[in-house]
């Protein structure tokens, strides 16, 4: 009899685990899912991680009240004269040479950077594009400056913001995270 008994409580004790297991289950996966990193999802399904935002948590600001902006830059770059210059920059600059690594310059020429980049027509060469905290930057090389200067651009409410370097080496990636920080101020 106790057989019996024992057998009919079988399919209970069967549910109880299975509904304890899958709670534990659902719960395990929901708390896995809180835990991870976020992603946020941009245009064209590019992923934006929110790390690029904090590694410029420790970089200086730089302020323009003449043209009201202002822009992050590293912390080992240095600005003299309107001017941020890389390390490697600075140091040329000592020496006389015509370079730095960033001047920012506010264009009212263009309406867009397709515009400007099909102004540009053959003197620009290695053109990139990129979206950096939802912003679009481009760039290229001006091969009809003597000096080959590198030019990024992107539009901030409506007005064209460039940043134009005589870097010797491609500092263009770091550039383009720099004018992505680029805020207009209260004048």
């Amino acid at each position: 009899m106790k057989e019996e008994s024992l057998l009919a409580s079988m399919p209970k004790l069967i549910l109880a685990i299975s509904l304890i297991v899958g709670i534990g289950t659902v719960a395990g996966a929901m708390i896995y899912y809180l835990k991870m990193p976020k992603n946020k999802v941009v245009n064209n399904n590019k992923i934006e991680q929110k790390a690029v935002q904090d590694e410029t948590v420790d970089w200086k600001t730089y302020r323009n009240e003449k043209y009201g902006f202002k822009v992050k830059y590293p912390a080992d770059w240095k600005e003299e004269n309107n001017r941020l210059y890389s390390p490697e920059m600075y140091n040329v600059r000592e020496r006389g040479s015509l370079s730095f690594s960033l001047m920012i310059t506010l264009n009212s020429s263009f309406n867009s950077i397709d515009e400007e980049l099909e102004y540009q027509g053959k003197c620009k060469e290695n053109v990139f594009h990129y979206t950096i905290n939802g912003k679009e930057i481009a760039g290229y090389s001006n091969a009809c400056d003597f000096y080959e200067e590198k030019i990024i651009i992107m539009i901030v409410e409506d007005q064209m913001v460039e940043g134009i370097s005589y870097s010797f080496s491609d500092e263009s990636k770091i550039i383009s995270q720099i004018l992505s920080t680029f805020k207009f101020i209260e004048k």
